[in-house]
């Protein structure tokens, strides 16, 4: 498998653009605030995977389906 970070990442521009920020710490907040899964480099600026709404979507789904199977029931109806 083929990694090129040129096409699974989004650029610093990408990143200001989708956030509407450019300044490192507002830039994080914003997307903390928009729930955009990232990770620091080593200069404390996030990095991005271009699948990032996948991912969101995901972990998601993962949760509601968590919360439909360990649904509170009464006793009685428990076999």
């Amino acid at each position: 498998m083929d990694i090129n970070i040129y096409e699974d990442f989004l650029s610093k521009a990408e990143i200001e653009f989708l956030t509407g920020r450019k300044q490192k710490s507002l830039v994080i907040e914003q997307l903390n605030a928009m729930g955009i899964p990232f990770k620091r480099n080593a200069n404390g600026y996030p990095i991005v995977r271009r699948d990032y709404d996948k991912v969101k979507s995901r972990t998601a789904k993962t949760e509601s389906q968590n919360y439909e199977n360990n649904a509170w029931r009464p006793s009685v109806l428990q076999v």
